[in-house]
């Protein structure tokens, strides 16, 4: 028996659209590789070894070269990635189009105020590390 299948296939890719979701990828406060950012990508969706639509349980994952990596901006920490709505993996369940957001929260930084009277270094009410952009004021104290 030869089964055909019918259907719209605007990406090109052989497999009927109602057969797939839709991948893409965002950042705030940095930035997606450059084979991700603004482009989407089709995951196709399978049941029992064969292509099914999301309305009949079809299920899909990513493949390696669809995971994006994310960048932190200049001032923000790589190490705060957090994706939603969750990391993209192979092993990732998909069915319906995602938008996977890379988010990074602000770094700290260490500062170093000195200031010097007659001469003589002084002292300050110094606090160790500050949120990138946030305003940094400083106390003398007495001698």
């Amino acid at each position: 028996m030869i089964k055909v299948y019918y259907g719209l296939d605007e990406n090109k890719d052989v497999v009927p659209d109602i057969y797939q979701v839709k991948v893409t990828y965002s950042a705030v406060n940095g930035t997606i590789d450059s084979a991700h950012a603004g482009k989407i990508h089709y995951v196709t969706l399978f049941k029992d070894g064969k292509w099914a639509t999301k309305e009949d349980g079809g299920i899909g994952t990513l493949t390696a070269d669809q995971i994006a990596t994310a960048t932190a901006a200049n001032g923000y920490a790589q190490n705060s990635l957090n994706w939603t709505p969750k990391t993209p993996t192979t092993s990732l369940k998909l069915n319906s189009d995602t938008e996977f957001k890379a988010i990074f929260s602000k770094d700290y930084f260490k500062y170093r105020v000195e200031y010097y009277y007659d001469g003589e270094l002084g002292t300050t009410d110094y606090k160790g590390a500050v949120e990138f952009e946030k305003e940094v004021s400083v106390t003398p104290k007495n001698q």
